[in-house]
């Protein structure tokens, strides 16, 4: 049950362990390069180590991958409960793997070199506060007894200005130097001051620079010649910056007018937190982030994070080749930024392979295509690009802003995820549409304005096929203008589809249909608009369809209802969701055509004919009812919906606030594995020891919040101390916010659990003790009682059972005054009944 409410919390958690410990594997890796650049053999406890941190970022990024699928899906339980317990595992595998990083004594040790001089000196120094030790590090580096440094790292001081100044220090700067890390130094102004000798940092790799407040620009445009061979730069958080390379001028910041800046080397570049920059190679306000000044023939990765006077990545003048073999583009949180890729840089995108537009409030457009000047921008007619990912941005209006086949297609998109633009109306032209071969998965949510999905084209009359021969992931969700896929006449086909979700869509009324459109009447017989469906399709369009979650209403009738049972006939998961403020039956002609449905989820909504159900039922494994307030029973006594059920391995029933009985005594279920009760305040036990007794694989139980419930199990007579009562295969016990449980069970039999290992006991102030009779848990591991989760870890004292824990823990932490605060009277809560509502 713990990790149900504790779900959020331990993914946030592990998230924050995944970013400490990755800040730890760099600083470590950080040491190892410093140790081979000194002729060190590594560790192979740290090599280890670092094997196992990359094992694990592995394995949590496909968790979240997994995380945010299983979000966008109905709230399954057992899922969640499954999701939130691996989370907490993988946090405390990454925090040992952290807490082991500051273990490591040494990195690495000496290995002689024959014929050479072993210099008694650390590999890593970290250069920090006093510019003393720094100005006698440097002092030393012109020594030409001491082995050339290849990691260089300058961090935490507020007095260093210029790490090279060429006045003092004649001689050639770090000829073998490859990484240069320059962070917290708050007060420097310059890398490099006045002119460097030839050959200073010729064979710079990478260069870092963070948090250093005062420094304006990176380089001088006089200077680049010295980094030519650079292939990474990561620029963060400096608040002054207002160029990365500039020409120190009498009046200021000024670029070379006679040179161009050519990058040739570069591979990766990062700019974040950099609010004051207004070009990368100008301070000038009209400029864009690029312009003509500057060349990138090799760049492939470019990450672009809050930069608020940007209001243009590109000059529409760029110097040839520049950007053609950009791979990744990342923008995020450029609150002044336009548009992405104007005419001029299509051309140019055809080895972009992911493109990633987050919290962009100003951008309007992503794919500017004019048809004014088509033949001049692009000749060949595709891209690379895999992943498109746009969240957050308002005020978007076209993702392509014109429908142009033949011009740039997409036909390699593997991925898109479209989320919270709010003023977006439809994604896709007709021609990028058509043009979607490759295409694994579809994700839109939160557009309020979106009316259709593929963009009807002016003047087209006749019928259009689409065809989405590899997409087997559609979720659309929170869209409450959407109408249809595409309003204009069209056949569909889904031959890969196995996932489909489709909530909150309040004006999608009908799902599928081989019609374009049928009238309907009202029940007085009066004629109301035509409903347009959402897929136009055929019998076979979804073959292979296997999970569907739908928000059902009252239009999806009978005829209807007939309709999807033929369409989705494969399903094997099904998700139904009605409205709170209405309830809704669902038609037993849709369920009776599922002939290989397994898992069954029901919220809001009722089944109009029980009996009709049950052929369906034989089938089930899992079951979920969810906010059924008129359900009262789950299934009466010997009925035919009932004897159905008895395959089930997992039940799961929450917020049925009348239900008063949950399993009949005359039920058997001996596949049962997992039992999830929760806010069911009818309820006043579980179930009879009878019908306990046949609940012979009965691995997980979790009761949560049912107010009236006194004990769990039941006597059906008086019970003798000799009957027994066995859970042959229960492992996990919870129970949560019980305020009038008295105990598990309060006759007398003797009760068994020959391989219980946690039990978890949360705010349940009535409960002395956990039952009068016999009470035997050899395996028990963890006993964890409390006013609420995670309470504390509660040891067996010698000759201490799970009795006397449970009476020492009330008596620990529940007066006579707390008693009386948590006691209801067993008719006095109809206040409980809150998710009961009338028809």
């Amino acid at each position: 049950m713990g990790y149900l409410i504790r779900y959020k919390e331990n993914v946030d958690n592990l998230r924050n362990e995944v970013v400490e410990l990755e800040d730890a594997r760099d600083d470590v890796q950080r040491k190892v390069q410093a140790a081979s650049y000194n002729v060190e053999e590594i560790e192979a406890n740290v090599q280890r180590w670092l094997t196992r941190v990359q094992g694990i970022n592995t394995e949590v990024q496909e968790f979240f991958e997994e995380e945010g699928q299983a979000k966008l899906k109905c709230f399954n339980l057992k899922a969640r409960y499954q999701i939130g317990r691996k989370a907490h595992k993988m946090g405390l595998a990454a925090k040992e793997l952290k807490d082991k990083a500051v273990k490591f004594s040494t990195i690495g040790h000496r290995v002689p070199i024959e014929g050479g001089t072993t210099i008694p000196t650390k590999g890593y120094e970290d250069f920090a506060s006093r510019k003393s030790i720094f100005d006698g590090v440097m002092n030393a580096l012109r020594d030409e007894n001491i082995p050339a440094i290849g990691h260089l790292y300058v961090q935490n001081s507020i007095e260093i200005q210029y790490i090279i100044d060429s006045m003092e220090f004649q001689c050639v700067a770090f000829p073998v130097l490859e990484l240069l890390s320059l962070v917290n130094l708050i007060n420097l102004e310059k890398i490099c001051h006045n002119q460097l000798a030839m050959g200073s940092f010729q064979n710079l790799r990478k260069l870092e620079v963070r948090n250093c407040d005062n420094l304006i620009y990176v380089f001088s445009s006089t200077l680049l010649r010295c980094f030519s061979q650079l292939q990474e730069i990561k620029i963060k958080n400096c608040k002054v910056m207002s160029a990365i390379v500039a020409k120190e001028g009498k009046h200021g910041i000024q670029v070379d007018d006679n040179i161009i800046m050519d990058f040739t080397q570069l591979r990766s570049l990062n700019l974040e937190g950099l609010p004051n920059l207004m070009s990368f190679c100008s301070n000038a306000d009209s400029q864009p982030l690029f312009n003509k000044k500057v060349a990138f023939s090799n760049l492939e990765k470019l990450f672009i994070n809050r930069i608020n006077n940007l209001k243009m990545l590109w000059h529409n003048q760029l110097v040839q080749d520049s950007f053609c073999k950009l791979n990744q583009l990342r923008v995020d949180q450029c609150e002044n930024l336009m548009n992405i890729f104007p005419p001029n840089m299509l051309r140019r995108l055809q080895n972009l392979e992911g493109l990633k537009i987050r919290n962009c409030n100003s951008v309007e457009k992503v794919f500017e295509v004019s048809q004014a000047n088509v033949d001049e921008i692009y000749k060949k007619g595709s891209t690379q690009l895999r992943i498109l990912n746009l969240v957050s941005l308002p005020k978007l209006k076209h993702v392509w802003t014109t429908d142009l086949e033949a011009i740039l297609t997409f036909q390699n998109l593997r991925q898109v995820e479209v989320s919270k633009c709010e003023t977006l109306k439809s994604l896709f032209p007709i021609s990028v549409a058509k043009s979607l071969e490759q295409l694994a998965s579809l994700q839109i949510n939160d557009c309020g304005l979106m009316e259709e999905i593929i963009a009807l084209e002016d003047g087209l009359e006749t019928t259009t096929k689409f065809v989405f021969p590899r997409i087997t992931f559609l979720s659309l969700i929170l869209l409450p203008k959407l109408k249809c896929f595409y309003s204009g006449k069209h056949t569909l086909e889904w031959p890969s589809l196995k996932s489909l979700t489709i909530r909150k869509c309040d004006k999608m009324k009908i799902v599928a249909s081989n019609e374009l459109s049928f009238p309907n009447t009202d029940e007085l017989g009066h004629h109301v608009p035509v409903q347009q469906p959402l897929f136009l399709i055929e019998k076979d369009t979804f073959p292979n369809l296997k999970e569907l979650d739908l928000d059902w209403n009252e239009t999806m009738n009978q005829k209807n209802g007939r309709l999807l049972g033929e369409f989705f006939c494969k399903l094997e998961d099904l998700n139904l969701y009605g409205k709170d403020d209405k309830l809704i039956a669902i038609p037993s002609v849709f369920v009776e055509g599922l002939r290989y449905l397994k898992s069954l989820s029901v919220t809001n909504l009722f089944f109009d004919n029980e009996g009709q159900y049950a052929r369906t039922f034989e089938r089930l494994t899992e079951l979920k009812l969810s906010k059924m307030p008129k359900l009262m029973l789950l299934w009466k006594e010997n009925s035919e919906q009932g004897r159905a059920l008895q395959n089930l391995e997992t039940l799961t029933v929450s917020e049925c606030g009348r239900l008063k009985n949950l399993v009949p005594s005359s039920m058997h279920f001996r596949n049962l594995n997992t039992l999830n009760v929760w806010k069911c305040h009818g309820l006043i036990s579980l179930a009879t020891s009878s019908t306990v007794k046949s609940l012979v694989q009965l691995k997980e139980l979790d009761l949560s919040e049912c107010k009236r419930m006194r004990e769990i199990v039941t006597n059906e007579g008086e019970g003798e101390a000799g009957d027994e009562i066995c859970f042959n295969q229960l492992k996990y016990l919870y129970l949560n916010d019980f305020p009038n449980l008295r105990g598990f069970h309060l006759g007398n039999c003797t009760i068994k659990f020959p391989l219980l290992k946690y039990l978890h006991v949360f705010g349940c102030p009535e409960m002395k003790i956990f039952s009068n009779g016999v009470l035997s848990m050899p395996k028990l591991k963890q006993v964890l009682l409390g006013e609420k989760y995670p309470g504390s870890n509660r040891k067996l004292l010698p000759k201490e059972d799970v009795n006397s824990v449970i009476k020492r823990n009330w008596e620990e932490n529940y007066d006579t005054c707390v008693q009386q605060l948590f006691t209801e009277k067993e008719n006095g809560v109809d206040d409980l009944e809150d998710d009961s509502k009338e028809d």
